[in-house]
């Protein structure tokens, strides 16, 4: 008999090292509002798995910080034959659940900065203080950003995962960079005003250093 629940009742991460306990083989799947995600799980070790919130995520402890994202969802374990991952190595469920709590750790300070994926970053009208020194990625992401992007599309643009795109995305910010706006911002501008908010970016480029 499948194990199901929902994760406001049952927690993910509960449920995770309940399959751990009991050295169970299986799929475990999340539903939610904001996605759906698998871990393949043999004897109670995480294989691999899937989520459709980042599909650049590979890595059980990545994952897992990804499901561990979802404000809801109905959740399911079935005990069946596994043919996938057969060569991947598996993954301890309470090291992944400890390396997936220091993400979301992170990602709730990322969240503070950049508090929504719709909201609109901008060259810093301002700029910095001073010198600042950039590396080429945070570089890659200030050339697509004068472009004018909502968050939720950078990591595609980029082709780098969720939270690595904020990590980066927040360094930028925290150098006087780049602003964040919500959208509404945007929304309430004219066509003109908004073009101009978009591309109207005076800065000086030395290299690396801006």
């Amino acid at each position: 008999m499948a194990l199901q629940g929902s994760i406001d009742t049952f927690a993910l991460d509960d449920v995770l090292r309940l399959v751990a306990g009991a050295s169970k083989s299986g799929r475990l799947t999340l539903r939610g509002t904001r996605g759906e995600g698998e871990l393949v799980v043999r004897d109670g070790y995480v294989l691999g798995g899937s989520v459709t919130t980042d599909e650049r995520v590979d890595e059980p402890h990545e994952l897992v910080f990804e499901l561990l994202r979802l404000d809801d969802g109905e959740f399911v374990f079935e005990s069946v034959e596994l043919d996938e991952f057969s060569d991947a190595e598996p993954a301890d469920v309470a090291l992944v659940l400890e390396s997936a709590a220091v993400l979301l750790d992170e990602w709730r300070e990322i969240e503070a900065v950049i508090p929504a994926h719709d909201a609109v970053v901008s060259l810093a009208a301002d700029g910095p203080d001073g010198t600042v020194k950039i590396d080429p990625v945070q570089w890659q992401m200030i050339a697509v950003i004068a472009a004018g992007v909502p968050v939720r599309e950078l990591p595609a643009r980029l082709g780098r995962t969720t939270l690595d795109t904020g990590r980066v995305l927040r360094s930028l910010i925290d150098l006087g960079l780049i602003s964040v706006h919500e959208a509404e911002e945007i929304e309430a501008l004219t066509e003109a005003d908004a073009a101009v908010a978009y591309v109207e970016v005076d800065v000086a480029v030395d290299g690396f250093e801006v």
